[in-house]
C-alpha cells in the first residue's frame, strides 16, 4: 500500500497520534464514568490517523480501507460525547442500560452500512479518486443514509451543548474559566463541519472537522488536567444526594417537584417518582407544612409521617436576591430524641 506523505496528511498523523497518546494518559488519571471523555478522546484520535492515511493514500481501493477504519471512530464520537457530557454535568440517572443501548444502536448499524456500501450504496452512492493540484482526493456522492447518521451526529452534538449552557447558566464565578474552555471547545466542531457540508472545503473534498475535534479534545484536556475541571465543577452532586440519610425535595415556584432523593421517598413510602407532581396532592393533610411552604420564607416544622418524625427545615429560594425560584426542603429523622423526651416526660 503506496502512501504520498502531505501538509495536510502529516498534520492529521501527528495530532492523532498525540491525541490518543493523551486520551490513554487521560484514562489513567480519571476514574469513574468521567472516563467517557477519554473514550470520546481515542475516537477523535482515531478518525485523524485514519483520515490521514486516507489522504496519504494514492489508490482508491487503499482509500475505501482506510475509510471502514475511519467510521468506527466517525460512528462512535457522537455516543462517546454524549456520554461524557451527561456524566460530566451529573445526570447519571441516564446512564441507564436501556438509554446506552439506544444511543450506540445508531453506530453499529451505521458502521455496518459504511463497511457493506459497495453491495447497497446507502452511505455513499458514489466514490471516485480526483485530482486537485498535487493531491489524490476521494470525491464521494452521499447516500440516503449519510444524512441520517448526520442528523444523529448533530442531534447528540446539540444535545450535549445544551447540556452545557444549561448546566452553567448560573454557575458561581469560580468556573468562568472553566466555562469558557468546555463551552468554546463544543461549538467549535458546529462550526468547522457546518463549512464542510456547505461545500467550503480545502481542494473541495479535505474535511477538516477531524482538526476541529482535535482542537476540542485539546482545550478539554487542558482544562481536565490544567484547570482541574472535574474537581471544580460538582459532578458528584447527584451521588451525594442519592447518599444522604437526610429527605430532600426542592420545588419549583409553582410548587412542582422538581427533584427528590431516595431516602425521601422511602420516608413517603412512594416507590415511584414525585418529579411534576404537586407539593399539596401527597402531602394536603400537612397543614403547617404547606403554610409554611406558601409563606416563603426560611423555617422549620415538626410532623409525623409513617410512626417516624420529622423536622422538616423549608429554605426559600430567590435568583439575585429577590425573584422567588422555588423552595428546599430537608426532612430529617427525630424519632429517637423524641422517644427520649416522651420517656423523661414520663
Amino acid at each position: 500500500m503506496f502512501l504520498s506523505i502531505n501538509l495536510f496528511s502529516i498534520t492529521l498523523l501527528i495530532s492523532g497520534v498525540v491525541s490518543m497518546l493523551v486520551s490513554f494518559f487521560v484514562f489513567t488519571r480519571v476514574t469513574g464514568s468521567i472516563r467517557w471523555f477519554s473514550h470520546m478522546m481515542f475516537c477523535i484520535s482515531l478518525w485523524a490517523v485514519t483520515y490521514g492515511l486516507e489522504l496519504a493514500s494514492t489508490t482508491l481501493e487503499s482509500m475505501m480501507f482506510w475509510i471502514q477504519i475511519e467510521y468506527v471512530g466517525i460512528t462512535l464520537l457522537p455516543a462517546t460525547w454524549i456520554c461524557f457530557i451527561v456524566s460530566f454535568t451529573g445526570k447519571h440517572k441516564w446512564m441507564t442500560r436501556r438509554n446506552l443501548a439506544l444511543v450506540f444502536s445508531m453506530p453499529v448499524i451505521t458502521m455496518i452500512i459504511v463497511w457493506t456500501n459497495s453491495w447497497h450504496h446507502l452511505y455513499y452512492q458514489s466514490v471516485s479518486l480526483a485530482h486537485s493540484d498535487s493531491y489524490i482526493l476521494l470525491a464521494l456522492e452521499r447516500g440516503p443514509w449519510y444524512y441520517v447518521f448526520t442528523a444523529y451526529f448533530y442531534l447528540l452534538l446539540a444535545s450535549g451543548t445544551i447540556l452545557l449552557l444549561q448546566r452553567f447558566k448560573h454557575a458561581d464565578p469560580i468556573y468562568h474559566r472553566q466555562n469558557a474552555i468546555i463551552l468554546l471547545a463544543a461549538f467549535i466542531p458546529w462550526l468547522v463541519n457546518l463549512l464542510y457540508l456547505v461545500g467550503l472545503r480545502p481542494h473541495k473534498h479535505i474535511d477538516l472537522t477531524p482538526y476541529a475535534f482535535i482542537v476540542t479534545s485539546s482545550l478539554l484536556a487542558v482544562g481536565l488536567l490544567r484547570f482541574r475541571l472535574l474537581n471544580l465543577i460538582p459532578i458528584a452532586r447527584d451521588k451525594i444526594i442519592e447518599e444522604m440519610k437526610t429527605g430532600m425535595m426542592v420545588l419549583d415556584a409553582q410548587d412542582i417537584v422538581i427533584e427528590l432523593n431516595v431516602e425521601m421517598r422511602r420516608i413517603l413510602g412512594r416507590h415511584a417518582s414525585l418529579i411534576g407532581e404537586a407539593f399539596g396532592s401527597f402531602l394536603a393533610g400537612e397543614v403547617e407544612l404547606n403554610q409554611k411552604v406558601a409563606a416563603r420564607i426560611n423555617s422549620s416544622v415538626v410532623l409525623r409521617i409513617n410512626d417516624r418524625w420529622y423536622e422538616v427545615g423549608v429554605t426559600s429560594m430567590f435568583e439575585k436576591m429577590t425573584v422567588y425560584s422555588g423552595v428546599l426542603l430537608l426532612f430529617s429523622d427525630i424519632t429517637s430524641h423524641r422517644l427520649t423526651e416522651q420517656q423523661l416526660a414520663d
